[in-house]
């Protein structure tokens, strides 16, 4: 009888590590997103990225969350150590700063200082690399595209997002074309993993969009909370537990 129970055990227990197996290596990704296409210039509520954030911070969890406030102005941090350890690599024609109030070309912040990159052509860009792998981030964007002079009707912004594995492609606010996003908005965008696999992102504009513009980006949040295990693996634990049960009181 002990034998069997021990069995059980075993089996139980390697049934729920191939499912966490399972889970790993079919995690995927939930994009949360909202844009406020309108010029919001000395504040204005933007009521988009706001329900993206509710939305991402609901399922999200615990957040560590860099603000930007603390650094000085007039330059760009290489490192982010400060709540959370983050390598920052932000490339611009017209350079990237650390800005407060209005930046330069009409970016609007969300509040305190935050990160500018400024630029001539179109290729603004940033590349954020974790000290951990993370399950999730968020930030704050504005003036996402409203490349007034091209009237392309491709998308300006692109998100590669880096994971353990295949990396993933996201266009950042959905599909609208760049020529239609107007100066000064307001943008909030989320990704969240059904793994702690995040290791960094970048953001380019490979339409190479030709007008010339800034891309704030503000309030970069991260989550390392461990990632929910499925109605499944919470069934098989409660096996588990009733067989471990059920051996203490056969010894």
């Amino acid at each position: 009888m002990m034998t069997g129970q021990n069995t059980g055990l075993r089996s139980c227990a390697a049934a729920l590590l191939l499912l966490a197996g399972a889970q790993g290596a079919q995690a995927a990704t939930t994009v949360f997103s909202g844009l406020d296409n309108s010029n919001l210039v000395g504040g204005g509520a933007h009521p988009n990225a706001d329900a993206a954030r509710a939305d991402f911070t609901a399922a999200a969890g615990v957040l560590l969350v860099q603000t930007f406030d603390e650094l000085p102005v007039g330059t760009a941090p290489g490192t982010l150590l400060a709540p959370f350890g983050a390598s920052l690599v932000a490339s611009a024609t017209g350079g990237v700063n650390i800005v407060e109030g209005v930046g330069a070309f009409d970016t609007y912040a969300s509040g305190g200082r935050f990160l500018d990159s400024v630029t001539a052509n179109g290729s603004a860009f940033y590349t954020v690399s974790f000290d951990l792998p993370v399950r999730g981030f968020s930030f704050d964007l504005t003036d996402a595209s409203d490349w007034a002079g091209d009237s392309r009707t491709t998308t300006n912004l692109v998100l590669t997002l880096i994971k353990n594995g295949a990396d993933e492609t996201i266009t950042l606010f959905g599909d609208t074309p760049a020529s239609q996003i107007v100066n000064g908005n307001f943008g909030f965008f989320g990704v969240l993993s059904d793994a702690r696999d995040i290791l960094g992102f970048t953001i380019t504009n490979p339409a190479a969009n030709p007008d010339a513009d800034a891309l704030g980006l503000d309030n970069l949040a991260v989550t390392l909370e461990p990632v929910p295990l499925p109605g499944a693996a919470w069934l098989m634990l409660s096996a588990v537990g009733g067989l471990a049960a059920l051996r203490r009181r056969g010894g």
